[in-house]
C-alpha cells in the first residue's frame, strides 16, 4: 500500500504501522513547512522485502537499495552528493515540529482547516470533498455562480494571495488554497480578508465581513 502524503506529514496523523502502509512518500515544501527540495520516504520491511524480490532493476539514484548502505553506515563509502543545504533545513523544520508538539501541531491545523472552511463557506463558496473526508491541511473550493476562475486568481494575487488552479475536469472550477506548516491565526484571519476584498472588487454579492466573523467563531472559541 503506498500512500501520497505530500499534504499531509507534519500536519495530519499517520499511524504507518497500525494502518498497514508500505511505503509513504512526502515532501519538504507543505505541512513540513520546508524549502522544496527533498523527497522524503519510508519503507516498510514488507516494501523492502518486495524491493529485494524485483533483482537488478535498471534506475541508479532511485533504487532504495543503493541508499539503504550509506544511510545504516554513513562513513562505509560515497554514494551520491547529497543536498546538504536541504538536510538542514529539514532538521531544523522537524526540530521547529517536536517542539511543537505533534498532537497539538496536529490540533492546530485541524482548528485553522475548519476556520478557513467555516469562513469560505458562510461566504458562498462549496468545498470538496464532504466534511468527513477533508483534508485539515488544504481546502478545495468551488466557485459560486459568477466567479471567473482566471479573473479572480489574478486579482486575489495582485492583493497578496497566490492560490492554486483546479486541475483536469476541474479546471476553471475551483482554486486549491493551503493552510499548513507554521502559519498562525494572524494569516487565517488576513487570508479571509482579503479574499473577501478580491470578492468586493470583482462585484460579486455578498456581504463583508461575514467570512472573516465565521472563521473567528473557530479560532477563538473555547476548548
Amino acid at each position: 500500500i503506498y500512500v501520497d502524503a505530500v499534504c499531509a506529514t507534519g500536519g495530519i496523523e499517520e499511524r504507518m504501522d497500525d494502518w498497514g502502509v508500505d511505503i509513504v512518500f512526502a515532501g519538504n515544501q507543505k505541512a513540513l513547512g520546508v524549502p522544496p527540495g527533498l523527497a522524503n520516504l519510508v519503507f516498510s520491511e514488507k516494501a523492502l522485502e518486495r524491493r529485494n524480490a524485483l533483482g537488478n532493476i535498471s534506475s541508479y539514484y532511485m533504487d532504495i537499495n543503493r541508499w539503504l548502505p550509506i544511510m545504516r553506515e554513513p562513513g562505509s563509502g560515497y554514494f551520491s552528493t547529497h543536498a546538504i543545504n536541504m538536510v538542514n533545513a529539514l532538521h531544523q523544520g522537524l526540530k521547529i515540529i517536536l517542539e511543537e508538539g505533534l498532537e497539538e501541531r496536529f490540533r492546530r491545523h485541524r482548528r485553522f482547516a475548519l476556520a478557513f472552511q467555516a469562513g469560505l463557506e458562510k461566504i458562498g463558496f462549496k468545498l470538496l470533498p464532504s466534511k468527513e473526508i477533508r483534508a485539515n491541511t488544504v481546502s478545495t473550493v468551488l466557485y459560486p455562480s459568477g466567479i471567473e476562475d482566471l479573473a479572480f486568481r489574478e486579482k486575489l494575487y495582485q492583493n497578496g494571495v497566490l492560490v492554486s488552479a483546479g486541475k483536469g475536469v476541474l479546471a476553471g472550477k475551483l482554486f486549491r488554497l493551503g493552510h499548513m506548516g507554521s502559519i498562525t491565526e494572524n494569516e487565517v484571519v488576513a487570508t479571509l480578508s482579503i479574499i473577501e476584498k478580491t470578492l468586493s472588487d470583482i462585484n460579486y454579492d455578498f456581504r463583508l465581513g461575514t467570512g472573516i466573523g465565521a472563521a473567528e467563531k473557530v479560532l477563538f472559541a473555547k476548548e
